[in-house]
């Protein structure tokens, strides 16, 4: 029988995006549901710019 964890239990929760503060959830109330929502923290953005940057000086060689 396998976990909810996945196979062989590979899923670190340590190394998921929210635990290296790349996003952040929160909770909102929309039209009586409970959804979570999900965006980037700054770190995340920093990130995402410095990748995009990088892809776009090596498209551009």
């Amino acid at each position: 029988m396998e976990d909810n964890d996945g196979p062989d239990n590979r899923y670190k929760a340590e190394g998921s995006l929210i635990s290296l503060s790349i996003i952040e959830c929160r909770e909102s109330d929309v039209h009586g549901y409970t959804m979570l929502l999900f965006s980037p923290t700054t770190k995340g953005l920093e990130i995402f710019k410095n990748n995009m940057l990088k892809d776009y000086e090596n498209k551009r060689r």
